[in-house]
């Protein structure tokens, strides 16, 4: 220690010492600490020394005393730090009640302006089914205030029936605990009557005792308004289809509004308006009118929808007539549609001044929209059936047109071979230059008219599907055609012929045919009464560019256009637009079938041509025919100048008609052959049984009884394979050329036959005979 002392240290330490103060005193241990004081340019070590037992005495004293300081502020301590902790928690719970209070109020303030601004009514009743609070709303719904409501009985703003029955109803209430939908009808302090319907539920103290109730109000006086006004709507119109239908709704439909009219349309395609049924501003119906729904209030409904326009309805529409012509001011509409959502027309009402709509006035209109368009789609449905039985009828009718004229024309060429051939017979007889000879020409002249006359009919009763397409001079088939109208034509009109024209066509001839008779039986029909003049002409027409006559579009080509034009009443222009349309005429009952326009319309059309048409009323029709033109030449018939071909074969000639077979065999031996006369089938399958190596041709008929010529010739072939046969008819339609050749016969030919035409055909088969052996 003295060292560290003596160097300047400072330090704690620790030694034994004797006290010889006292002698022979035991050792002692004692304690120093030493410090070193330093003084300018030297220092000072001071030491302090203590006896332990001194130290320990003084620290069993102190301990003692800071024991008892030490616990007490430990005590203090404690309680101290208990109250600061109670204050705390006594701020924080201050501080929470005062949150959950502005929370609470905060959320009172929002329920009770939810409360009152509600667009629906709020009330609440206590036991007694008194009002303990109402909202802004349900105070509207009635027009009193609040003050005037509060604490009075519920009953007391019911009807009379209904506040004789609330009581048991509220005691219902109170055992259930919920309604839903109550309806009840209240008086409003104006004294008018309002129905409401009710929902509510009851709440109840921590026992399960009734507090009060919670409801609310709606006021579905307008709802109830508007179903009954679709019942009376509907219900009026129960029971009636068709124009009577139409008539209920709009009659009811306008009462309902208090509206000058309402109208009930359809629209088709080309937007055009057909009135239905329409309720006129002076209780009048009005049926049929069309007219143009180019930018009128009725066409927006049917585009978009429910419309309305409650005031310058005119002025928002200044093309529509229909407005102006009612002085209509407002208008309202709702569009028809069918389960596809196709349009099919409009609803509408109008009125001359502002109209004042009652709620739920689209819902009512969209209902009676629904009724409407069913009706109309139900109308169309039974158009569509009877226009189906009427093609039916008109296709039946053909069919029995066609058996009739096929007929008549077997019948007629009867008649007509005996009447050629006899004539042909007597005037072989007669020397040339006679005026027995020239008269005889003349009757076979006649007779040849006839036959081609007969042959036109047969055409034209004919399906025409299977025609062959082939080169056609146009010009020489408008002639013969016009040949043959002249006859049918009364004499009044008076036929105009530019015809001189050398085009040519891919077609049918009959195709080309009835083309120009339907055109100009159609231009007949109209100058019937007063007569007047048909032209018709022919020209080589080119088109350079897609051009368009009379709203058609011609393609860019060569034509051959057929014009046919009258002096008759003309047509309007509504008229013209279905003119091609199948079944439609203008023509009374048993005068037209609607057909003929519309056959033209596709014949062209699958001729790859145009037709239009352009007529004024009062200036007569012209009907414009474009058919494309080809370079091909038509076939031409070779002219006829050699000598009648002869024969001295042997021929079986078999007709069932007396006169044909006589005739037939006086024919064919003034030509050279060995004829036997058959009247039968059954006649001449005898004769060919026994002396079937004499003959070298059989000529037959078609129809015979028991056993057509068909079937003559299929047992004759039985015998004897290689003998040629001739079939003849005057018209069939179970056999021709073709299907008979198949079956054996070597020609079919049609009656009636001149001597010529019979010569050549038995000298061709039998040079076709003798080549093939």
């Amino acid at each position: 220690m003295i060292s560290e002392m003596v160097q300047g240290h400072e330090g704690v330490a620790s030694y034994h010492y004797c006290d010889f103060a006292e002698g022979a005193s035991p050792v002692g241990l004692r304690h120093a600490v030493y410090v070193p004081v330093h003084f300018a340019n030297t220092f000072w070590s001071i030491a302090v020394t203590t006896p332990e037992r001194q130290i320990l005495g003084v620290m069993r004293g102190f301990t003692d005393r800071w024991l008892g300081i030490i616990v007490g502020l430990v005590c203090a301590t404690m309680v101290y730090g208990y109250s600061l902790v109670r204050a705390w928690t006594v701020l924080r719970e201050e501080r929470q009640r005062k949150q959950a209070e502005a929370v609470l109020r905060e959320s009172e303030a929002r329920f009770r302006l939810l409360y009152e601004d509600a667009p629906i009514g709020y009330q609440s009743l206590d036991g007694q089914g008194c009002l303990l609070e109402v909202n802004r709303a349900w105070l509207g719904h009635l027009g009193y205030q609040r003050e005037e409501v509060i604490g009075r009985w519920f009953g007391d703003f019911l009807v009379a029936s209904d506040a004789k029955s609330f009581p048991e109803r509220f005691d219902r209430f109170k055992t259930a605990g919920e309604v839903q939908g109550v309806a009840f009808e209240m008086i409003h302090r104006d004294g008018h009557r309002l129905q409401v319907e009710l929902d509510g539920r009851i709440s109840r103290d921590e026992y399960g005792r009734f507090v009060q109730t919670h409801c609310t109000m709606r006021d579905v006086t307008q709802q109830r308004q508007a179903e009954q006004a679709i019942q009376a709507l509907v219900s009026g119109s129960m029971g009636t289809i068709g124009q009577e239908f139409f008539d209920g709704i709009v009659q009811r439909l306008a009462e309902w509004l208090r509206c000058d009219g309402a109208v009930i349309g359809e629209i088709d395609e080309n937007n055009q308006f057909t009135i239905l049924s329409l309720m006129a501003a002076h209780g009048t119906l009005v049926h049929g009118r069309t007219y143009e729904s180019v930018e009128v209030p009725g066409l927006m409904a049917a585009a978009n929808g429910f419309s309305a326009y409650m005031e310058n309805a005119r002025e928002s529409f200044p093309n529509d007539r229909y407005l102006e012509e009612y002085q209509i001011h407002s208008h309202l509409g709702t569009c028809l549609r069918d389960n596809q959502g196709r349009v099919l027309g409009v609803l509408c009402a109008y009125s001359r001044t502002r109209l004042e709509l009652p709620g739920k006035v689209e819902e009512v209109m969209e209902i009676l929209a629904s009724k409407a368009s069913a009706e109309i789609v139900r109308k169309r449905m039974e158009q569509d059936k009877a226009t189906m039985e009427v093609q039916l009828r008109q296709a039946q009718k053909m069919e029995a047109i066609g058996t009739l004229a096929g007929g008549i024309a077997h019948d007629f060429n009867n008649i007509l071979a005996a009447v050629i051939g006899y004539a042909e017979l007597v005037q072989l007889g007669i020397p040339e230059g006679s005026p027995e000879h020239d008269n005889l020409q003349q009757v076979l002249k006649a007779s040849l008219r006839a036959k081609q006359l007969v042959q036109q009919i047969l055409l034209f009763s004919r399906q025409r599907g299977d025609m062959p397409i082939q080169p056609v001079a146009v010009g020489s088939v408008i002639g013969e055609s016009l040949r043959l109208l002249r006859a049918s034509l009364p004499s009044t009109i008076e036929i105009y012929d530019e015809t001189d024209c050398c085009g040519v066509v891919q077609a049918d001839p009959t195709q080309i045919q009835q083309i120009l008779i339907n055109l100009c039986t159609n231009a007949a029909h109209a100058m019937k009464k007063t007569g007047g003049l048909l032209t018709v002409r022919l020209a080589d027409v080119n088109v350079n560019g897609n051009s368009s006559t009379e709203g058609v579009v011609v393609k860019s080509g060569r034509y051959v256009k057929l014009t046919v034009s009258d002096t008759g009443h003309g047509m309007e222009s509504a008229v013209q637009e279905r003119i091609f349309d199948p079944y439609f005429t203008t023509k009374n009952v048993g005068e037209g079938s609607g057909l003929g326009l519309a056959v033209v319309h596709g014949i062209v059309k699958r001729l790859d041509g145009a037709v239009s048409v352009a007529s004024e009323p009062g200036k007569g029709t012209t009907f414009e025919v474009y058919l494309p033109s080809c370079d091909a030449a038509p076939e031409r018939k070779p002219v006829e100048m050699a000598p009648i071909p002869t024969g001295c074969e042997s021929v079986l000639w078999v007709d069932d008609d007396e006169v044909l077979m006589k005739v037939g065999e006086q024919m064919l031996k003034q030509l050279g052959y060995q004829v036997v006369g058959a009247s039968s089938s059954r006649e001449a399958l005898h004769i060919f049984g026994q002396r079937a190596v004499e003959f070298d041709i059989v000529v037959t008929d078609f129809t015979m009884p028991q056993m057509t010529g068909m079937m003559l010739a299929e047992e004759i072939l039985k015998l004897r394979s290689d003998i040629p046969i001739i079939l003849c008819t005057g018209y069939s339609d179970q056999v021709d050329g073709d299907s008979a050749k198949a079956r054996g016969v070597r020609e079919f030919v049609m009656k009636p036959l001149a001597l010529r035409e019979l010569a050549e055909v038995i000298r061709r088969t039998l040079d076709d005979r003798s080549r093939n052996a």
